[in-house]
């Protein structure tokens, strides 16, 4: 009787598990705003999320070792995930960067993938595809909806700046999301015959285009562009017409494609030529970096923790280098910014993991790639296929991996693609499940207690941070210090906190979370804190120093120079004081705002004064 209760319990399983899955991707995609701070809904949502996929697993996998058959096996696909992921936890232990968010959501990420890669075998009786493959479209079609709304302003942005995000931070995760999407609802088109599917495939796909164009990201549009030229040739096997009309033909067609790709390549490099130039310049510092340490690489998750640091001292040792141009007429002065990402994630990863770690990662993909071609599945998972690739080219200029969602769905692409190859796999004994069964309860427990821990810390961050907004210092020191220990590694609460400090004249215990801050990011308004509180202090030799620097990072924004000129000027530096205004009158502003027009005019006016 047991035996019998067991195999109808498992039975429905099997029924809830895909659109658990679907659920899954919905909580984490429609949660808004953040994308890598461990306090965002994101993050917030995708832990409980994955809490929710464990306990369906374990429930799943007792019943599995409760009749003996159909235990989980493990590929060779498996194997190098789990050792490309142990590699990087050692560099992140070895250098001492283990409590950084990007660490953080990638251990989510692949633990997401083995739990995809349990669940999966289950499904095969039943049509899963067809389930997720309607839930993919419909997700994508859910953020073209609030496209469309924000686009006609009954619908609020997430930044003021940006006429769409959708349910993101900006117009660049979004795109890239939609990108991902697309290969699926385009395979839907060119190789189902349910018309139900093909109606919303079309009507995605067509969105999707528009969106696309609207958002400007030219990462997307060029992915878009290729994945839709190689998927239309397959399935229409122009590949064979080119061959049966002649090789002469052919040599003159394949030139004319190459060449016209090529050119709308370089068009949308030039069409932003401003974000191209800071691309190179963000490429150029990076691979100096790599020189450094080229096998293991800087730790993973060192570069959103260390770049604009490399840069500021790459701009003292070689000042002359601020003056350089690229493809613009724009120097490096007036590009460089910032920055936490490298906007291409293969240039990164061999800056943090080294060419080892590289090296694990694109053999994971050859086997998956060579491995699936080989497998000749047909079109049911087509899609996924080339989702997969449009991800992977999209890094090539951009950060699909910064974007939690389309990280997530990388993983679960990914481990759906290698269900349906074919591989030679390990099967693992009724102990093995059943001791995995124990390992996910222990695993669950830890992501539910952190997850409310979380939630908990987000709750009181805010109230901390509306009461310094409203001038109430005192009362949101209390909160800052109450959550010292479980924040003390979030750059945003030192930052915060600090600033709570300098208020209550706390300068020396200041000073100590300010430095602790640049620890984790070197933030320009962490520079631009110290350099109020050594002002504060009178020692205006460290203050200059805390300027400067917060002027290397963003050389051109104007607050900077405003706070060095102040600095001079309140201490009657006369020399210095109109050298660094001259220099404000003379700088290329990217976007005026109210405060750059009143820095301007109080610079114009103190310059027309004669000296004293």
């Amino acid at each position: 009787m047991l035996k019998q209760y067991s195999n109808s319990v498992l039975l429905n399983l099997r029924y809830i598990i895909a659109p658990t899955l679907v659920l899954y991707s919905l909580v984490l995609s429609f949660s808004s705003q953040g994308d890598f701070y461990l306090n965002s809904e994101k993050v917030i949502n995708a832990t409980l999320s994955i809490v929710v996929c464990i306990i369906t697993i374990a429930i799943q996998l007792t019943f599995k070792g409760l009749q003996k058959f159909h235990l989980p096996k493990v590929s060779v696909v498996d194997i190098m995930v789990a050792t490309w992921a142990l590699y990087l936890t050692i560099g992140v232990v070895y250098f001492d960067i283990i409590h950084n968010d990007k660490f953080y959501t990638l251990s989510l990420a692949v633990l997401f993938y083995f739990l995809v890669r349990i669940i999966i075998p289950s499904c095969r009786k039943i049509k899963y595809q067809g389930i997720l493959n309607r839930a993919l479209t419909l997700l994508s079609l859910f953020q073209l909806i609030i496209v469309l709304l924000q686009y006609l302003g009954y619908f609020p942005v997430y930044d003021d700046n940006f006429k769409v995000t959708g349910t993101f931070k900006n117009p660049a995760p979004l795109a890239l999301f939609l990108c991902a999407i697309f290969p699926v609802s385009l395979s839907a088109l060119l190789y189902t015959n349910d018309s139900s599917l093909k109606t919303l495939s079309i009507v995605n796909v067509l969105f999707t285009a528009g969106v696309l164009f609207l958002t400007q990201n030219r990462a997307s549009l060029i992915t878009v562009l290729v994945i839709s030229s190689i998927m239309i040739f397959h399935r229409y096997q122009f590949a064979d017409k080119l061959r049966d009309i002649g090789r002469r033909t052919y040599l003159i067609v394949l030139p004319v494609s190459l060449t016209v790709v090529i050119a709308l390549f370089f068009y949308l490099i030039k069409y932003k030529v401003a974000s191209s130039d800071g691309r190179l310049l963000i490429w150029k510092i990076s691979s100096n970096i790599i020189s450094r340490n080229p096998f293991f690489g800087t730790g993973y998750g060192s570069f959103k923790l260390n770049y604009t640091k490399w840069q500021v001292a790459y701009f003292e040792k070689y000042p002359q280098f601020l003056n350089e141009k690229y493809l613009s007429d724009l120097r490096v002065r007036d590009i460089a910014g910032y920055v936490k990402i490298s906007y291409n994630e293969y240039l990164e990863m061999i800056l943090e993991q080294g060419i080892i770690g590289f090296l694990i990662f694109i053999i994971i993909l050859s086997i998956v790639i060579l491995r699936y071609i080989k497998s000749d599945k047909g079109s049911e998972t087509l899609g996924y296929f080339f989702s997969i690739i449009s991800i992977l080219i999209t890094g090539l200029f951009s950060y699909p991996f910064y974007s939690l969602p389309t990280l997530f769905l990388f993983t679960f692409l990914l481990a759906i693609v290698i269900a349906n190859s074919d591989y030679k796999e390990i099967k693992l004994n009724r102990f093995f499940s059943l001791s995995t069964v124990f390992l996910l309860i222990g695993v669950g427990v830890f992501l539910c207690s952190r997850a409310f821990q979380m939630r908990k810390d987000q709750i009181s961050l805010l109230e901390a941070e509306t009461l310094l907004v409203n001038n109430d210092p005192i009362k949101a020191e209390i909160i800052f210090e109450k959550l010292a220990d479980s924040q003390s590694g979030n750059p945003d609460y030192l930052l915060n906190y600090g600033k709570c400090l300098l208020l209550n004249k706390k300068l020396t215990k200041a000073k100590h979370i300010f430095i602790a801050a640049l620890s984790f990011d070197y933030n320009p308004m962490v520079h631009i804190n110290l350099g109020n509180l050594y002002k504060e202090e009178g020692n205006i030799d460290k203050s200059d120093f805390f300027y400067k620097k917060a002027m290397l990072i963003n050389p051109s924004h104007l607050y900077p120079k405003y706070l060095r000129f102040k600095l001079y000027y309140d201490n009657n530096l006369e020399d210095e004081s109109r050298k660094i205004a001259r220099e404000i009158m003379h700088s290329k502003i990217k976007i005026r705002t109210s405060l750059t027009e009143e820095i301007l005019k109080e610079v114009n006016r103190y310059l027309r004064t004669p000296r004293h």
